[in-house]
Parts: structure tokens; sequence; C-alpha cells
């Protein structure tokens, strides 16, 4: 099908035009149309073919174009009925022969088979406008949509990430308040523990001064109770003394007198008499001798009897009498001597004295342990190391006693020159070293007090020299000794009072009488 280049619609004289060709707003779809224009492509083209057949005048080749070339068939929602076109009614032969024989005349118009095609063209070519332009439209409202969706998105997550920040910092200001919520709860648990210790501090310290001041004041009255019976003591000794005084110048009296009356006699009587008179004394002197040396000797007995039953139980024992031994003999010196002497008979190393077993020198082993003295605590005791340390207690016990009657003759020198007499002379064993142990066990203390410098000095000796010479012998027995000196030396047990060596001024029964 060819159309001219240029397109000119003339209405033609018609009496009558159909009323559906006048409307306006003829309601149809694109596939009515499509079915329509084929039909009338159809008929055209047979129109078209007649015309050729006539001989109709050449024209140059027209726009070709299909209904294929359409992209999609749109609907748009609407419902009618299908599109239609009408020719004219009246179709006289007159009038189709006029106006083909203008357009054959006229080449530059469309015949009159031509102008439904350019009337659809027309048609489709402003159905394709609308289309775009509803496209465009619709193109435009969906980016617009678009945009504000992608704008609320934004906004959305902008909000979701403001409001994840907020939420963040105020985790962040709650962490921070909960912690300093726990260092104030922390300072005023504190505090309070401090407040409370402080306290407790305080009332500790009262409890203590309170405690210190009662303990003065016991203090304070029991020297005012020691000062009493001193002063008492002083006074009944000064009565005594007075009393002796008063008898030996009675007994003078009376000796002045019997002179005189005997120088009133004859001289042989005289002579007679003052014999008699002193052998009488002789006489009277040697009893009393032999009744003190019984006492003595009697009271001698008895404390090593103790020694033996008492001290072997309960060691700060030796304390109790050695305090007997040292206030006698404060008043009767010879009673020191006594007890030494016989304590020296029991046991060789109350001396310091040692014998060394040889079996050329003694009978037998029996015979070398009655030497040592075994002899006398044999049958109580058969244990040779607690013979040894119940006799060295009481000895440096007698050496280190104090009292406020009177001087002790065998007092701290004396346990000095022990104790350096036994490193000096006697050997290294395991019997010296328990004699030794248990001296130094008693006496320590005081040694450490009195002779400082010097006691130290002997225990480095004991420590570098003796129980050296004691490890080279080889003894298996004596290493409970040997642990037992390392043991009080590295401890320095010599720091402390031993028990029992304060001697209380009253008993439990007495408080119990009142």
């Amino acid at each position: 099908m060819a159309f001219p280049e240029s397109l000119n619609l003339v209405s033609g004289t018609r009496k009558s035009v159909s009323p559906e060709i006048l409307n306006p707003y003829l309601d149809w779809c694109l596939k009515e149309l499509s079915e329509e224009l084929n039909t009338l492509f159809l008929k055209l083209h047979q129109m078209h073919q007649s015309e050729e057949f006539l001989g109709p005048p050449k024209s140059t080749p027209a726009f070709r174009f299909s209904l294929q070339d359409l992209s999609t068939i749109a609907d748009f929602g609407r419902e009618g009925r299908p599109f239609r076109i009408y020719a004219f009614d009246d179709g006289s032969d007159s009038d189709e022969d006029d106006d083909t024989s203008e357009v054959l005349g006229k080449p530059w118009l469309l015949r009159r088979s031509e102008v439904p095609g350019g009337l659809m063209l027309e048609l489709e070519h402003e159905r394709l406008q609308r289309v775009q332009e509803e496209i465009r439209q619709r193109r435009s409202i969906f980016e617009s949509s678009f945009e504000e969706e992608k704008m609320k998105a934004t906004a959305s997550i902008q909000k979701v990430i403001k409001e994840e920040e907020s939420r963040k910092q105020m985790a962040h200001r709650l962490d921070q308040q909960y912690l300093r919520s726990i260092a104030e709860a922390r300072d005023t648990h504190l505090s309070a523990l401090q407040r409370e210790h402080e306290q407790h501090s305080q009332v500790e310290e009262r409890k203590l001064r309170k405690e210190a001041e009662a303990l003065k004041k016991e203090i304070l009255a029991r020297e005012e109770r020691e000062r009493q019976e001193k002063l008492q003591a002083e006074a009944e000794a000064k009565r005594k003394a007075e009393a002796l005084l008063a008898i030996e110048n009675e007994r003078r009296k009376q000796a002045a007198a019997a002179s005189a009356a005997a120088l009133k006699r004859p001289i042989p009587i005289v002579t007679q008499t003052a014999a008699d008179l002193e052998n009488m004394r002789l006489m009277n002197l040697e009893s009393m001798r032999q009744i003190s040396q019984s006492l003595q000797m009697n009271m001698n007995f008895k404390l090593m009897s103790q020694c033996e039953t008492q001290v072997s139980k309960l060691p700060s024992f030796a304390f109790a009498l050695a305090q007997v031994v040292v206030n006698v003999s404060s008043w009767i010196p010879e009673v020191m001597d006594i007890v030494l002497a016989t304590m020296n008979d029991v046991c060789i190393f109350t001396v310091p004295k040692y014998f060394v077993y040889r079996k050329s020198q003694f009978e037998s082993e029996r015979a070398y342990f009655r030497k040592c003295g075994y002899n006398l605590c044999y049958p109580l005791c058969g244990n040779h190391t607690s013979w040894l340390t119940r006799n060295i207690y009481c000895l440096a016990a007698f050496f280190f006693t104090e009292t406020d009657m009177g001087s002790n003759p065998h007092g701290l020198k004396e346990g000095w020159a022990w104790c350096a007499r036994l490193l000096n002379h006697l050997p290294a064993d395991r019997q010296t070293a328990s004699a030794l142990g248990a001296f130094l066990n008693v006496a320590g203390f005081r040694l450490c007090q009195v002779y400082n410098r010097s006691f130290m000095k002997l225990l480095d000796a004991i420590v570098t020299q003796f129980i050296v010479a004691l490890k080279k012998q080889g003894d298996p027995d004596s290493n409970a000794v040997v642990s037992r000196l390392e043991t009080y030396i590295a401890t320095k047990q010599y720091l402390k009072e031993p028990n029992g060596r304060a001697m209380p001024r009253t008993d439990e029964s007495t408080s119990l009488r009142y």
C-alpha cells in the first residue's frame, strides 16, 4: 500500500453522515482497532489492485507501517464497542466518480481509498503520543515515589542510626552511673569499715589502757605488800636480834656474876669449877653440831628425794626446790655446801667431772655406772638421760635463783664457771651434750641478760666447736641431742624466760580462804 508524500483531507459534499463518525468520545480497545484496521487493509488492497489494473498514475512510494510493529497492546481498563468507520450513506456513483476524477487529476491529494488509512495513522500517532505521555507521567510518578521512598528509607536508616547512637549513649550513661554507684557504695563500705576499725581500735586501746592501769595498780600493791612484808621481816629480825642480844647480855651478866663469885671462893674450888664449865660448854657445842648436821643431812636427803620424784615429772619444780635451798643457805651457808656435795656424789656431771670407760680400770659397766653415780637413781629411773637432765636442772636452778633475805653464795659466777669447765675439759659426747642442753634450758635466759656479748660468743663456740666435734663421733644416739641444741640456738629460746622461774607470792588456796 502506497501513500503520497503529503496528505490533504477534503470534506466531501455528503448529504448524510453517520452520527458515530462525529462522536469524539468513542470507546474502543486496541484489539478491536487492530481487527478493523486489518479488515480495512484488505479492502483497500483489493481496491488498489483494481486501480493498478486501470492504470493509475505512478507516484513516489509512501511510508509503510504494519500493525505488528506496535510493541504492546495496552488496555487501559475501558470497555466499549468495537471501533468502526462508516462511509457516506448516499454513496452515489456520481459523487464517487467526481471524487475519483478529482483525485486522479491532482496527484498530491489523497485518493478516496487512502483517506481511512491516513486517519488511522493519525489516530495511531495520537494514541502512541498519549501512551508515551502516560508512560512518562507514570514513570515520573514512579521515579518521584521511588525518590520519596528512598528518602524515607534514608531518613528511617538515619533515624535508626540516631536511635542506636542514643541507645549507646544511654547505655554508656547507665554504665557510668552504675560504676559511679558501685564506687560510691565501695567508698561507703570502706568508710564504714574504717570507722568500725577505728572504733574497735579505740575500744582495744581503752581496754589495754585499763588492763595496764590495773596491772600497774596490782604491781604497786604487790610492791607495797612486799615492802610491808620486808619491813615486818626486818622488824622481826631486829626483834630476834635484840632478844638474842638481851639473852647474850644476860648470859654475860650471869657469867660475870659467876666469875665474881668464883673469885671469892678458894682457888682449888675455882679451878675445878672452871674446868667443869669448859667441859660442859664443849659437850653442849658438840651435841649442837651433831644435831645440826643430822638436821641438815635429813633435809638434804629429802631434797634429793624431791629432785628424783618431782623434777622428773615436772621440771619447773626445780625452781621451787632451789628457792627453798637458797633462802635457807642465806642464813646458814653450810646448807648449800652440803646440798652441792650430795649432788656431786649422786651425779659427777654436777662437778663437772667425767670418767672415760676403760676395761682395764673398771671391772664391768655396772661398776663404771656406779662410779658415775647411777647406783643411787638406777632403781627409780632406768633412763640415763632423764637422770642426768633432772640433776642438771636442779644444779642450774641453784645457781640462778636469787633471794631478798641475803646473797646466794653459789650464784651466777659459779654457773658461768661450771659451763666453762664443761666446754673446756670434758669431751663432746652424748652425755656431756645432754648436760649442756639441760643447763642452757634453765640458765640460758639469765646468762643472756647478764653476760650478753660473752654469752653470744659462748653459743658461737658451741655451734662451731662442740657440735662439730660431737657430730664427728658418729654416734647415732646423739642425733636427737644435737638437734635439740641446734634448735635452741637457732630459734633463740634463750630470750624466753623458763617456765616456773618466777615464783608466785601467793597460791590459789590463799584467795579461797578469804
